[in-house]
């Protein structure tokens, strides 16, 4: 080997050990930046020092960015992630050192109208921003709007985006347009229930009227069958004409209600108890009251609300005389209000039964009525954003109770 061969070699050998030592100094820095450990990089070129702030700079703005309830990231013109804040991270499921030095076009999904590419070549120009779908590290797709812009950023032009999570927009307009749609639904079929039973009423007037000639005029001419075949036809029609009129008055519910006023409990309870006069006179019914609220409210609707829980406290009495105790109690920002009774009772297993529309417990001919009763309560208790239920022991008597905002 001649000197000058070794020398070369030696040279070379040199230049190998810089440049391992460089790439060494360079997989340091990139590991640095991942932990956080870097608050800053100092780059020279051309005899110049340039300072490129990183996420453990103590500035202004990277309070602000890192305060940001929106995603933040600055990547360069090969889509390498340089800078990501806290809430980005958070939306893709990564740790600062699995995120920085990895490309963008690794998170985002480049469907539709605004693929990445698109974005990045609009966005040298002017901001831009489109609907994209942002991978997650578990896998799922989350849409998103991000919004970019290619910035010289001290001799390094870089791109800044500002990505939104849509999911709860995407989930509030679904749900809004749902909403829209059931609306108009329940309003057609409020309207329907309405014209129908209205429609309803004259054929069963006239059906009525008939039957009361035919009894009226040709009682004597029909004999004890014919008498009867009238009567249920009687009874029929009038069972039929109750249940229009409850049918009516449900689907009415769907209306909107008075606006709020003042509405005393303790004077809708009395005024109820007067309307019933004659059954509770006919019953021996007594009763105890305790004071009552001053709620907001539909005085119409809530007076149909204790009207029809006193009557069915009347209704459904045992052997002994109806004994109905009304009180109220305050809990937390409600009224509890209970109306406890000594009836017959209910079963345990029909407690929410007997909310539903058109259900009943018992024939006709033990107790009338059309079962639509507490199935209106129930719905006007609702639009007062309060609730209705009963607790019971056969034989022992029920306690209604329903809540209303204090």
């Amino acid at each position: 080997m001649t000197i000058s061969d070794a020398a070369f070699r030696a040279c070379q050998e040199l230049e190998n050990a810089l440049l391992r030592e460089q790439v060494t100094e360079l997989r340091e820095t990139i590991r640095a930046i991942r932990d956080g450990e870097v608050d800053a990089l100092i780059v020279e070129k051309d005899g110049a020092k340039k300072v490129f702030t990183l996420q453990g700079a103590d500035h202004v703005y990277q309070e602000v960015v890192e305060g940001m309830s929106e995603g933040a990231l600055t990547f360069d013109n090969d889509g390498l992630i340089l800078y990501s804040n806290q809430f980005f991270r958070d939306m893709v499921g990564l740790p600062v050192r699995d995120l920085v030095g990895t490309f963008v076009q690794d998170h985002f999904v480049s469907t539709g109208f605004f693929p990445l590419s698109v974005l990045m070549a609009d966005a040298r120009f002017r901001r831009t921003r489109g609907e994209i779908l942002l991978k997650t590290a578990s896998g799922k797709q989350m849409p998103t709007l991000i919004s970019m812009r290619q910035l010289d950023l001290e001799g390094l032009q870089v791109f800044c985006g500002v990505v939104t999570d849509l999911t709860l927009t995407k989930e509030y307009e679904e749900a809004r347009v749902r909403t829209i749609e059931l609306t108009r639904s329940n309003q057609e079929l409020g309207q329907f229930a309405y014209v129908s039973s209205h429609d309803l009423q004259e054929p069963l007037r006239k059906i009525s009227t008939y039957a009361q000639l035919l009894e009226s005029n040709f009682s004597g001419k029909l004999g004890a069958a014919g008498q009867k075949y009238i009567s249920n036809i009687a009874d029929s029609t009038h069972r039929m004409q109750l249940l229009i009129k409850a049918l009516l008055s449900y689907s009415q519910l769907g209306e909107a209600r008075s606006p709020d006023a003042d509405v005393d409990l303790g004077s809708i309870v009395a005024q109820a108890v007067s309307d019933l006069e004659i059954s509770i006179r006919d019953t021996g019914a007594t009763f105890t009251v305790a004071e009552l609220p001053v709620v907001m409210g539909d005085a119409v609707r809530l007076r149909q609300v204790v009207q029809h829980l006193i009557s069915n406290a009347i209704k459904f009495r045992g052997e002994a005389p109806p004994v109905i105790t009304i009180t109220a109690r305050r809990d937390y920002d409600e009224w509890i209000v209970s109306f406890q009774d000594n009836g017959i009772g209910i079963e345990p297993n029909y407690f929410d039964q007997i909310f539903k529309v058109f259900n009943r417990l018992h024939t006709r001919t033990a107790f009338d009525g059309t079962g639509m009763g507490l199935a209106i309560c129930k719905k006007i208790i609702e639009q007062h954003r309060g609730r209705i239920s009963v607790t019971s022991t056969p034989g022992s008597g029920s306690t209604f109770s329903f809540s209303i905002p204090a």
